[in-house]
């Protein structure tokens, strides 16, 4: 009983802390600009609903409310019909302004480097050409722990299992050649059917005994974007559809490199979590390398529900949610301790490719290639961040810094109040050397608070019923 007490206790400080780093760092980038543009900040608020304290230094309000979410910097002159203020958001010139506003975005940039550094330093930096996968943390009363996995196992196979389906060599002229593979491309699915080994590559082909058969292909990361997602055609060799042997792991990586002519890379960390994620209720044989000798460990994911990455016929990606296994662990891959300037670098790097990744998704998703339905909303991100919270803060803090890049894009928006609206405004009424009638203005604004409030409903609506039913945002 303590110790779900305590499990809850860190969720919430969790939530409070990412969220609300979040949200102060976004608002102080706003403050800090206004304050050096000579503007008159009336007030500088953390949180919604009554004042729980406060206090008042110069002309500026500061104030902490009881509801921990939200925040907001109260500018004077920004509001419709009251430009003329002395010292307001509007008398100062445009670059400032738009300087001000920008200063938010920016600020959840340098949280997502920040919160990314400091993760770096703690887990420490990726070893270069290292294919070694280890055991991150283990939950207590969960499968793993149950049989007696503990952090810092590594772990040598799954089922036998050594191989992903992550492309390393691609034969000329071979079905795989002719498919599209490439070396670094991923094998997602054969049609419907989602696969993580090359067992499970060809006792899809074999399920579905089709001489031709369509595949879901992630192509070669690219540098500054999302990978690409393709459908190409495989022709399916007879002797892979005739094969009366028994069909080990071993057999299934030497059959695919003949019949196939592609070979993979070894197991990774997302092989293992799709392979294990497939199998729900099935006792499993992992085999990890402990204090230098091997040792079988079996194991049996628990049933629950998750979203699961799925590519339709068309190339769509869609999120369902769906019956998966787990056993309560993070994997990650082989570290070595970190460098104070490489961690720094490397944190600006991911939330560079961070802040990216959500554009491309936007994107994505407004091309018609990404459903929309994996959007999570207020409640989904409470609920995500709870979870991390439970395999520990390294987790909470790598998924704060996701969080504070999302946000960075989202209030780009151009729908008020988001701050992508008052760029818009500002480059509006500097072209047009005038400024918006405050009633047009007005209108606007209230129209986009009634787009944001049906999209935060709809949002937390989804969210609920999900959590409700499958217990997964």
């Amino acid at each position: 009983m303590l110790e779900q007490i305590n499990v809850t206790l860190n969720s919430i400080a969790a939530v409070v802390v990412i969220l609300g780093l979040c949200i102060f760092f976004h608002e102080l980038g706003h403050f800090i600009v206004a304050k050096l543009s000579r503007m008159k900040v009336e007030e500088f608020a953390f949180g919604l609903g009554p004042v729980l304290a406060g206090f008042r230094r110069g002309e500026t309000l500061y104030s902490i409310h009881w509801v921990p979410f939200g925040g907001f910097v109260r500018i004077a002159g920004m509001e419709p019909g009251e430009r003329q203020v002395p010292r307001g958001f509007f008398s100062r010139p445009r670059p400032l302004q738009a300087a001000t506003i920008i200063a938010g975005v920016l600020m959840n940039v340098v949280l997502a480097v920040g919160l990314f550094f400091v993760v770096n330093l703690w887990e420490g930096m990726p070893v270069e050409d290292s294919r070694k996968v280890f055991v991150g943390s283990v939950l207590k009363g969960q499968p793993a722990a149950q049989a007696g996995l503990q952090p810092g196992d590594r772990l040598v196979s799954a089922d036998g299992e050594r191989y992903s389906l992550w492309v390393e060599h691609v034969a000329p002229q071979s079905p795989a050649d002719r498919a599209g593979l490439t070396e670094d491309s991923l094998i997602m699915q054969v049609e419907d059917l989602l696969v993580y080994t090359p067992t499970d590559l060809l006792l899809a082909l074999r399920e579905l005994n089709k001489p031709q058969v369509w595949l879901g292909i992630v192509g070669p990361p690219e540098e500054g974007a999302m990978p690409a997602t393709l459908i190409s055609t495989l022709d399916v060799p007879e002797a892979i559809l005739s094969y009366e042997g028994e069909l080990t792991a071993s057999q299934a990586a030497q059959l695919t490199s003949q019949e196939l002519g592609a070979s993979f890379e070894p197991i990774g960390t997302s092989a293992v979590a799709g392979y294990i994620g497939a199998r729900p209720d099935t006792p499993l044989k992992l085999q990890v390398e402990r204090d230098g000798q091997l040792l079988d460990i079996a194991v049996t994911p628990r049933r629950v529900h998750d979203r699961i990455g799925k590519l339709d016929p068309s190339g769509r990606l869609t999120t369902p949610i769906a019956a998966i296994g787990r056993i309560g662990i993070t994997l990650r891959p082989e570290t070595r301790p970190a460098k104070v300037g490489e961690a720094l670098e490397a944190a600006a790097i991911q939330s560079v490719m961070a802040v990216t990744g959500v554009v491309h998704m936007v994107a994505a998703t407004i091309a018609g290639k990404i459903s929309p339905s994996s959007v999570a909303g207020p409640v989904g991100i409470i609920a995500m961040t709870a979870e991390q919270a439970k395999y520990g803060w390294q987790q909470v803090l790598n998924l704060g810094g996701v969080i504070s890049a999302n946000l960075a894009v989202i209030n780009l928006v151009p729908i008020p109040p988001l701050d992508g609206f008052w760029l818009v405004l500002i480059a509006f009424e500097g072209l047009t050397r005038k400024s918006v009638n405050h009633r047009i203005e007005l209108a606007i604004r209230f129209a986009g608070i009634v787009i944001i409030l049906g999209l935060f409903l709809g949002l937390v609506a989804k969210d609920v019923y999900n959590l409700t039913m499958f217990g997964v945002p």
